[in-house]
C-alpha cells in the first residue's frame, strides 16, 4: 500500500496556523511517516511552493500510489482561482483522496479558500484540526483501502 501526501504553497511557514501554532511541516512529515510505518503504508511526502508543480505531481502518475492526502495551500498563501481549478481537475482520478487543511477554512471570512471541487473522483475533506487533519486522513484512507482489498 502506497500513499502520497502533497503539500502546496504557503505551508513552509506555518507560524500563522490558528489550529496548531507550534507546528511545522517537518513535524507534520515526521508524524505522518511514523503513522504510516505503524500501518504498514509506504509514504511519499512532498512539498512545493509552486502550484504548477503540485498539478504536475497530481497528473503524472495517479496509478503509482493507492491513496492521496492533499493540502493544496497554506492559510496565508494566495493561490489563484485558475490554479485551484487546475488542481481540482488534476484530482479527477479513481485514487481515493482526502483534502486536508490545518485551519478551519470554512470559517467566516475564509470563503475564498473553500474546498476543491473536482468534477469526478473520490475526494474527502478534513479541516480545522491542526496536524490531526493529516492523521485522520491517513487512518481513513488506510481503512478504505483495507476494505477494498477485502472485497476484491
Amino acid at each position: 500500500m502506497k500513499m502520497l501526501i502533497l503539500n502546496g504553497p504557503g505551508l513552509a511557514d506555518l507560524s500563522g496556523c490558528e489550529a496548531d501554532p507550534d507546528i511545522s511541516l517537518k513535524v507534520i512529515e515526521a508524524a505522518c511517516t511514523q503513522l504510516c510505518a505503524t500501518l504498514g503504508v509506504d509514504l511519499d511526502f512532498r512539498y512545493t511552493q509552486d502550484t504548477q508543480q503540485l498539478t504536475t505531481w497530481l497528473e503524472e502518475n495517479p496509478e503509482g500510489y493507492d491513496a492521496l492526502v492533499l493540502n493544496p495551500q497554506g492559510a496565508q498563501s494566495a493561490v489563484s482561482q485558475a490554479d485551484r481549478q487546475a488542481i481540482a481537475n488534476a484530482l479527477d482520478n479513481e485514487v481515493p483522496a482526502v483534502e486536508v487543511h490545518l485551519d478551519h477554512i470554512l470559517a467566516a471570512g475564509k470563503e475564498a479558500t473553500g474546498p476543491l471541487r473536482p468534477s469526478k473522483g473520490n475526494l474527502g475533506f478534513i479541516c480545522g484540526l491542526g496536524m490531526q487533519s493529516y492523521m485522520l486522513a491517513i487512518k481513513a484512507l488506510h481503512r478504505q483501502l483495507q476494505a477494498q482489498a477485502l472485497q476484491s
